[in-house]
């Protein structure tokens, strides 16, 4: 995705997608936004962000989407019913959240299957790290689509802590490792 900046839905704009959509209208990204809380939509609308007006709409008018989500059941319950029916061959998925590695590998295939690349990019470091684009970030997936997507994901959370893992799901097997070191750590 080097040279010319693709459009980037982002679907989820809580405390950790909020501040990661809004990174990415710094670098120029054109960036459509949804949430399901319509002040958090309002919010990101104010600072920048254009308003997508359903998951739908925002799946039709990107190229790739974006998910930041509060759980794994809501992610995969976005991907079945709203964004596999309507994603089209050549869009990527990059879904923020922390998913069930099963989980996503399968939805991986069920994306690949519509000729979608899926990256799995589970983050850390908190609301504060994503305000300041400095998040822990660990991904799963093609390698090559991780390559394109580098200046989104660079954009999002900063470079220094950016690390492909490995195939889908890798990115979150690798962020579950860390977290239990850092509470072993504790």
């Amino acid at each position: 995705m080097k040279g010319a900046k693709e459009t980037v839905g982002f679907i989820g704009l809580g405390e950790m997608g909020g501040p990661m959509a809004l990174n990415l209208t710094k670098p120029g990204y054109s960036v459509i936004g949804y949430d399901l809380d319509a002040d958090r939509l309002a919010a990101a609308v104010a600072a920048g962000v254009a308003e997508g007006a359903s998951v739908v709409d925002v799946v039709e008018k990107c190229d790739v989407i974006a998910t930041s989500l509060p759980s794994s059941s809501s992610f995969v319950a976005l991907a079945e019913d709203e964004l596999l029916p309507n994603v089209h061959a050549g869009q990527v998925v990059i879904d923020f959240g922390t998913v069930s590695p099963p989980e996503t590998r399968r939805l991986a295939a069920g994306f690949s299957a519509k000729g979608v690349d899926l990256l799995d990019v589970p983050v850390s470091g908190g609301g504060f790290g994503a305000q300041e684009a400095k998040l822990l970030m660990f991904a799963g997936g093609d390698p090559a689509t991780f390559e394109r997507c580098r200046p989104i994901l660079e954009a999002v959370g900063g470079s220094e802590a950016l690390t492909y893992c490995g195939p889908a799901g890798a990115g979150q097997v690798v962020k579950g490792v860390n977290q239990l070191m850092m509470g072993l750590g504790s």
